[in-house]
């Protein structure tokens, strides 16, 4: 219950007269003449009270507005629909137009296909470009340093003929030629194994010494064999791939890939020509300004 001033002040009035004492009302004092000792009751504040009672009914106000604008645009929008002319309800709406699916919403995705094929061509490119740039330098003459360089680098059948021919001499040829190895070891020195007529110093002041007595001028090697003939050569490397067939035949038996190959190089050195080769040969040497 909501109390207004007058009525509490009146209250506290009759309070307040009611502890008047006595003696000062026989001396015509008034109820309100009371002395400072006296403490009035303090006076309570309802103006919070009243201010929110306020607030309150100012927001039920508020949406009350609200609902009536919300009902207004309700009105508004069946307004709208009633000014909707017949003709337009009754014709049909027009179609759309079907979007033509492109080949990127179709499932195709042309653009990776033509990177890819842009890649192929590059890389076809690349590669024709490595293998003339490989091609020119096996026939540039400038970067050989060495006459072995030259032979095998321009891959004249010469060069072949003594490149395949050093990778299997045992079967073709003996050296060193046992006439040369002596009978025994020299003093203090045992046989090198695996080296046939080297040997090494195992006691006294040269330890370790190497005492060689093969034949350098019918070595194995690239030089004596370049300063061989083609005609030579084709002989001893036919020779060479005939014994290794064989051999290998007896130790694996016949149809092995390698018993193939060899017949594959057997059919290639008997169709060189000796005397175009040796042509060939001088030709890349002389280009080379190199010489054996």
């Amino acid at each position: 219950v909501i109390m207004s001033d007058s009525e509490d002040e009146h209250e506290f009035k009759d309070d307040s007269s009611e502890d008047v004492p006595m003696s000062s009302l026989r001396n015509g004092g008034s109820a309100d003449d009371t002395t400072p000792s006296k403490r009035r009751r303090s006076q309570v504040n309802y103006a919070e009270d009243d201010n929110d009672d306020e607030e309150f009914e100012a927001d039920n106000g508020n949406d009350d507005d609200q609902d009536n604008d919300e009902g207004e645009d309700d009105d508004d929008d069946d307004d709208d629909e009633d000014d909707v002319p017949l003709s337009a309800l009754a014709s049909p709406s027009p179609k759309k137009k079907k979007k033509t699916p492109s080949k990127e919403t179709n499932g195709i995705d042309a653009a990776p296909a033509k990177k890819k094929a842009a890649t192929k061509k590059k890389a076809a490119s690349s590669a024709a470009s490595v293998s003339s740039a490989t091609k020119s330098t096996s026939n540039s003459t400038t970067d050989y340093k060495s006459a072995s360089a030259a032979l095998y680098g321009s891959d004249c059948e010469k060069g072949l003929l003594i490149q395949r021919l050093l990778c299997r001499w045992w079967y073709a040829m003996e050296w060193p030629d046992p006439a040369v190895i002596p009978a025994q070891p020299p003093k203090h020195y045992d046989p090198l194994d695996g080296f046939p007529g080297v040997y090494v110093c195992t006691e006294g002041e040269d330890v370790g010494a190497i005492k060689d007595f093969r034949d350098k001028g019918t070595c194995p090697n690239f030089i004596n064999m370049a300063k061989k003939s083609s005609e030579e050569l084709q002989t001893l490397l036919i020779k060479a791939l005939k014994e290794q067939q064989r051999q290998l035949i007896e130790a694996e038996g016949t149809g092995t890939e390698t018993q193939k190959e060899l017949d594959n190089l057997i059919k290639w050195a008997n169709k060189i020509k000796p005397s175009a080769a040796d042509k060939a040969a001088e030709k890349v040497l002389k280009a080379a300004k190199l010489s054996l």
